[in-house]
């Protein structure tokens, strides 16, 4: 067995010797001198130490100092707390006193107002209540008046009637109104009628030779586009004198017109056409259009693009090149029976004429459909089949056609060249009749409608 010696200095700086025996596993450690002296010593430092005891923590007085000041804290801050609560408590009880100040005041002051307005709307219910009872009183007072003005005026009326007498009455539909009250039933109509004569009260034109004299008081309207508001734009014109012009012997015509521009009235030998629609123009063809949407009248001369003119329809001249005038058929005035026929009766919307060819395109009736005339002519020099082509394509083929051959032969007419066949809604067919290889006409026309 071994035996070593440890020494062990304790903070009493008195040694203690400590013998260690090591016996294979066990040990045995035992104090060579009495340790309660030492302990007594670290007790006391436990207790009453300001310092940290064996490098461990401080002495029970150091935490009883530390919990004394902490419990000093406590007691300032309960103090400060408390001070402060009486300085709140203390406000509020302002505050309440104010608001119960303001309160009381508050309801003095509705009480003086409510009554103070309920004596102004009473007040001023009174005054509005005597201006209304004034105006009862007034309008009763007006009424009466207006009773007997209106039946004084009916009995002057009837009086006034009863003077003219029944006979001279206007029809309802204004049929046997004096040259007087169509005039002045016409003025009402500027915007609502175009293209048109107002007044003739020397009529409207006379011809003699080829010599056309416009006469004068004569009063047209001239189509000149459309308002802002959709009404009819015309130029009123009135000559103040006799317009005589002249046609030259050369000249062909199938209508005429008063051309603004030259302040005359004179033959036109091309095609007229009433159309919404711009119609086509090819070269050698000069064409008057007039848009009934636009109201304005537009002209293409041989093929080219139209231009706007300011022109009227004043009727029918049928005159060919190098002969006489055949027919001379001025329209006549406006009248008021005419607006109101055309307010209730169908009427021409698109018409088309050159030659012997051309159609005319009625309003709708009552059921939708739009009547459309049509008719033209055939001339060669071969008696053979033909194809007719419609200028306006009928809605099916069950409108009606006929034809005139123009011509006999040998005293008995022919049925071949007098019929038409093969019909659709776009044209027919039939044989032309040349009369023994002479240039004979044959003319046809057919009725039906379109879409």
């Amino acid at each position: 067995m071994t035996q070593n010696s440890i020494n062990v200095t304790a903070s009493t700086s008195k040694p203690i010797k400590v013998n260690v025996t090591a016996s294979e596993s066990q040990g045995a450690v035992t104090l060579s001198q009495d340790t309660s002296a030492y302990n007594a010593e670290i007790a006391r430092q436990w207790a009453i130490s300001d310092k940290k005891v064996l490098q461990e923590d401080y002495s029970s007085k150091y935490y009883a100092n530390k919990a004394k000041d902490s419990e000093n804290s406590a007691k300032n801050y309960a103090n400060v707390a408390e001070t402060a609560y009486n300085i709140i408590q203390d406000s509020v009880n302002g505050v309440i006193a104010d608001i119960e100040t303001a309160r009381i005041d508050a309801v003095d002051n509705i009480t003086t107002v409510k009554s103070e307005s309920i004596a102004s709307v009473e007040t001023k219910g009174n005054e509005v209540l005597s201006t209304v009872n004034a105006g009862i009183a007034e309008i009763n007072s007006t009424k009466t008046t207006a009773v007997n003005t209106v039946n004084i005026s009916k009995n002057e009326a009837l009086n006034a009637i009863n003077q003219i007498g029944v006979g001279n009455l206007a029809n309802k539909d204004l049929s046997n109104l004096s040259a007087i009250g169509e005039a002045r039933f016409a003025s009402g109509l500027n915007d609502k009628i175009t293209n048109c004569i107002l007044e003739a009260p020397n009529g409207v034109a006379t011809l003699s030779g080829l010599t056309i004299t416009v006469k004068q008081g004569l009063k047209f309207l001239i189509p000149n586009g459309r308002n802002e508001d959709g009404t009819l734009n015309n130029i009123e014109k009135t000559l103040e004198q006799d317009i005589i012009h002249a046609m030259g012997n050369a000249e062909g015509s199938y209508f005429m017109f008063w051309y603004e521009d030259l302040n005359l009235l004179t033959g036109w030998g091309g095609q007229y056409v009433i159309s919404e629609n711009q119609p086509l123009t090819w070269e050698g063809q000069y064409i008057m259009w007039y848009n009934p949407a636009t109201n304005l009248y537009k002209r293409s001369d041989n093929g080219g693009d139209y231009y706007t003119t300011q022109v009227i329809y004043m009727g029918v001249l049928r005159k060919d090149g190098g002969q006489p005038i055949t027919i001379f058929e001025p329209i006549q005035p406006f009248r008021a029976v005419d607006y109101s026929e055309y307010l209730d009766t169908p009427r021409i919307i698109e018409t088309y004429v050159y030659g012997y060819s051309g159609y005319r395109i009625w309003s709708p009736d009552q059921t939708g459909r739009k009547r459309c005339q049509q008719w033209g002519s055939i001339r060669d020099t071969s008696g053979s089949e033909k194809t007719i082509t419609f200028l306006k394509p009928f809605a099916d083929a069950t409108y009606f056609i006929v034809k005139n051959v123009g011509t006999y032969y040998s005293g008995n007419s022919i049925a071949r060249y007098e019929s038409c066949y093969n019909l659709t809604a776009t044209g027919f067919k039939t044989y032309y009749n040349t009369d023994y290889g002479q240039n004979a006409y044959n003319r046809w026309y057919a009725d039906g409608y379109v879409n």
